[in-house]
């Protein structure tokens, strides 16, 4: 035989064999190009010993497992950084007062709401006289009864008016019930607010009337000793005046539903140690207002005894 006849006979047998080296690995059972791709969709695929993928013509039988193609994890994303205000919004955000919290602080039996009691008497006795200040102002402008030289003129603004802390402390054990009682009521907050701002005008009105009654009646001259109402328009009897009433229902209704049950929540929020530790810093400093203004009084009638 020639030499051309074996090499035309090779490559005859080269060119049949080709086709399948190029779409089947007898040595790793891989296929690759159109072929792998026809028997995958037609058949079913399973793993190898060293866990590559295979195709298979028909199918699966029941121990076969299906390949699964792993598709790489995106990265989480985190979320963006809040600014510094949205943080302090999100934290003063829990101090908002809701229906409940209206309700939720009247609780005599227990240590917190004493505190409260006492410590906002002496709070609002020096709020109460900053208050004072832009009431008279106004009062005296519109109607200009406040005399030259009523103390508010010249008061330090750190001298208690301890009437505003006293009455703070009679209108929470007062009125505190009172509202309870309103809102359970009552459909709305709006209306409950409203209603306990009636009654706390037609209180007030009452109770300057009595006391009017009682310790301010004139003198044989037509002189009252304490407050002359009785050329003011909206008086009552002479002893009460409605305008005043009526401010003075504002505050309450102001420190009622707002003051009082913001300031018990801001000390349960803060916890019962850090609330004490407010408590007994409140009146560390008020003993030391008292002390810088009433000291010099009372040691200059030490040493006139």
């Amino acid at each position: 035989m020639s030499n051309s006849s074996v090499l035309k006979k090779h490559t005859k047998k080269f060119s049949k064999q080709a086709p399948q080296r190029k779409t089947f690995s007898r040595a790793s059972g891989h296929m690759s190009g159109s072929a792998y791709g026809a028997r995958a969709a037609s058949g079913y695929m399973t793993r190898n010993a060293i866990g590559m993928p295979v195709a298979h013509l028909g199918s699966a039988p029941a121990s076969a497992k299906p390949a699964t193609v792993h598709t790489p994890k995106a990265a989480p994303r985190t979320a963006p950084r809040e600014s510094l205000g949205a943080r302090a919004i999100a934290h003063l955000k829990r101090f908002a007062l809701d229906k409940a919290d209206e309700t939720a602080f009247f609780e005599p039996k227990t240590w917190a709401f004493w505190r409260g009691i006492i410590m906002y008497l002496f709070v609002f006795s020096v709020v109460g006289h900053w208050l004072e200040i832009p009431y008279c102002l106004s009062m005296h402008a519109l109607f200009g009864i406040v005399d030259d030289g009523y103390a508010i003129w010249s008061d330090p603004l750190y001298v208690p008016y301890w009437v505003y802390g006293i009455g703070a402390a009679i209108v929470t054990l007062m009125l505190m019930p009172l509202k309870i009682h309103i809102i359970g009521k009552r459909k709305t907050m709006w209306g409950a607010a409203l209603e306990f701002f009636a009654i706390c005008v037609v209180m007030c009105a009452v109770m300057e009337c009595v006391m009017g009654w009682i310790i301010n009646q004139p003198d044989e001259f037509g002189q009252y000793p304490y407050w002359d109402n009785s050329v003011l328009p909206l008086n009552i009897f002479d002893q009460a005046w409605l305008v005043n009433d009526f401010f003075l229902g504002l505050v309450a209704l102001g420190y009622v539903w707002f003051a009082f049950p913001f300031c018990q929540k801001a000390m349960r929020l803060i916890g019962e140690r850090a609330a004490n530790r407010v408590f007994v810093s409140v009146l560390v400093l008020f003993g030391f207002i008292c002390l810088s203004f009433y000291g010099p009084d009372v040691a200059a009638l030490i040493m006139q005894a």
